[in-house]
């Protein structure tokens, strides 16, 4: 119990902590913040190949998953998991449950195959990709109003 009392400490609240700072400060400068977690998975699990490229993660709160999917998707070549390879029940939606959809907030975990992003080339065509669907998509938040709130 010590070392989850030390990790705790150390780790979990001050990210959660900078997280809650962050939120706070955007919404004192009448900004309606966004929470995207992007993580890594690998391409074999337990013995079985996982087929997807990348995979999108979203329980309740659609209006940021939606646009990000139709995005991905767009890309015929890729295969997007939709709740896969882990669904918000699987006990990763922790921090996007948290800070995104406990305070209605635009929200999306991503999940992309670490072999996909294992080198410099593919780390930097998934930034492109991502940087340019993650726009797209909060244009488009923006632009249909589709907020919760109405500090945009």
């Amino acid at each position: 119990f010590a070392e989850v009392a030390n990790r705790t400490r150390r780790f979990y609240r001050p990210y959660h902590d900078a997280i809650e700072a962050e939120i706070a400060r955007a919404r004192a400068n009448k900004i309606t913040p966004v929470i995207i977690s992007i993580h890594s998975f690998t391409p074999t699990y337990l013995g079985r190949a996982r087929p997807w490229h990348a995979g999108l993660i979203f329980r309740h709160d659609r209006r940021l998953s939606d646009p990000l999917l139709a995005a991905l998707q767009r890309e015929r070549e890729l295969c997007i998991g939709v709740n896969e390879p882990y669904g918000p029940g699987d006990g990763v939606y922790h921090t996007i449950g948290r800070h995104g959809e406990g305070r209605d907030l635009p929200c999306a975990m991503l999940e992309v195959r670490n072999d996909q992003i294992a080198d410099a080339e593919g780390q930097a065509r998934w930034a492109a990709r991502l940087a340019a669907d993650f726009r797209q998509a909060l244009v488009g938040l923006h632009s249909e109003r589709r907020w919760g709130s109405t500090d945009h």
